[in-house]
């Protein structure tokens, strides 16, 4: 259904499902979680599954009350975790890795996408290679998978983000910023690579479609949580497979529920 990123195989969540959050209970032992669930992501398409569960009810089929909002920068988000707002989050696989080290104690329990096309950097129609960016100013969500894909790209080009001047601002606003010509240069996502197009003067210069193994996406728990409530993990993941049955069922519904998560003015 979405050409710029791929939802990952249901098999490896199926695996997944059957494995995580193992671990024998005392019988008798409440292994299922009664209070609300908060969860938080940000605006983003690879996220479609959970927006759908949320929207069609799908977490209640479940037994699950899932209070979900969006947190767009996600370093609120890991703060919110680490300190016990929220229950679970969607974020990358690369951000998890790095706020491990910080200390932040969360337990990826299944995969969710692949950006590949996603993910990209939007520069006005006179940037034209990458090595047009030194001395630009770019904006770009710092410490967030954006600035790290940034690096990546400069690196792969023989540059360092030392040859670029960043402007601090969230992914979705420094798409917004550019659309609106506010900024000649943004490290951004989907919608707003799509978006991009209103610019007469403006053009995706790379994307995550030439970098497709940089940048993948995953779900956690704290880790407390997971130990304390593995089978509301498992029933979670069940109802996130569930939404994606839904969505290939009712495609064009899914669409409507998706765009009007993602494509917001």
């Amino acid at each position: 259904m979405f050409g710029k990123r791929s939802i990952l195989p249901l098999f490896i969540l199926v695996a997944v499902l059957l494995s995580a959050c193992g671990g024998s209970n005392t019988a008798g032992s409440s292994t299922k979680f009664s209070g609300t669930i908060h969860i938080a992501s940000s605006t983003w398409t690879g996220y479609a599954l959970i927006y759908l569960a949320n929207s069609k009810g799908i977490w209640k089929q479940h037994g699950l009350d899932v209070n979900f909002k969006d947190v767009e920068d996600p370093n609120d988000r890991f703060i919110a975790l680490a300190a016990g707002r929220l229950e679970g989050m969607a974020s990358t696989v690369d951000a998890f890795a790095r706020q491990q080290s910080n200390g932040v104690a969360a337990v990826e329990v299944f995969p969710i996408d692949a950006s590949v096309g996603g993910d990209g950097i939007l520069a006005k129609n006179t940037i034209q290679t990458v090595a047009d960016l030194k001395g630009k100013t770019v904006g770009v969500n710092q410490g967030s998978v954006s600035e790290w894909f940034l690096a990546q790209v400069l690196e792969k080009n023989g540059m360092h983000l030392s040859d670029v001047k960043e402007t601090n601002m969230t992914s979705g606003a420094a798409g917004a910023a550019f659309v609106a010509s506010k900024i000649d240069v943004a490290v951004t996502w989907e919608p707003w690579l799509s978006k991009a197009k209103a610019r007469t003067d403006g053009h995706v210069l790379v994307s995550s479609a030439t970098y497709p193994d940089l940048i993948m996406d995953s779900f956690a728990f704290r880790k407390d949580f997971v130990q304390k409530y593995p089978d509301t993990v498992k029933d979670f993941m069940k109802a996130y497979y569930d939404a994606y049955n839904w969505m290939q069922a009712n495609q064009t519904e899914a669409l409507k529920v998706i765009g009007a998560a993602t494509f917001r003015p």
